[in-house]
């Protein structure tokens, strides 16, 4: 089992449209939801490969409970630890006609929050690794640099 590591979780909208133009009111073509995260992102690719892995990340709010239910839905072992800040948001707007994307992403837990955090998760990750399973081959910690 690969054990990922998720400070930062994100909760990702993505909208796409034919064309866009700024100042008007249009509406989508399509709509679609993810969830990111460096570990979040590699337990991702774990589970298309076929290998066990288990995300462990921190959720709050309305978007932290969005970003379990996905998880569940795509069949990616997690294991959440709740907190009270809501979970960062993001919002790609695609437009087709131009090939061009944008991204915007919501402020989410500070840098020394999301360290905190990071620590605590380091910690407690031996007994959530334990309910699930007790042969461990890999940690992997995907964090920033900064």
């Amino acid at each position: 089992m690969i054990i990922t590591l998720t400070g930062n979780l994100l909760a990702e909208r993505t909208f796409e449209f034919s064309s866009w133009e700024p100042g008007k009111t249009q509406r989508a073509a399509r709509e679609s939801f993810q969830v990111g995260g460096k570990g979040i992102n590699v337990s991702r690719m774990l589970t298309r490969l076929g290998a066990r892995t288990l995300a462990l990340c921190f959720a709050g709010g309305a978007s932290g409970g969005e970003c379990l239910r996905w998880l569940g839905q795509q069949g990616i072992g997690h294991h959440a630890f709740q907190t009270s800040m809501p979970t960062r948001t993001g919002l790609v707007v695609v437009a087709r006609a131009v090939a061009a994307a944008s991204s915007a992403g919501g402020r989410g837990a500070g840098t020394s929050a999301v360290r905190r955090m990071n620590i605590a998760m380091a910690s407690a990750m031996a007994p959530a690794a334990d309910q699930a399973d007790r042969t461990i081959s890999w940690v992997v910690m995907a964090l920033p640099l900064k």
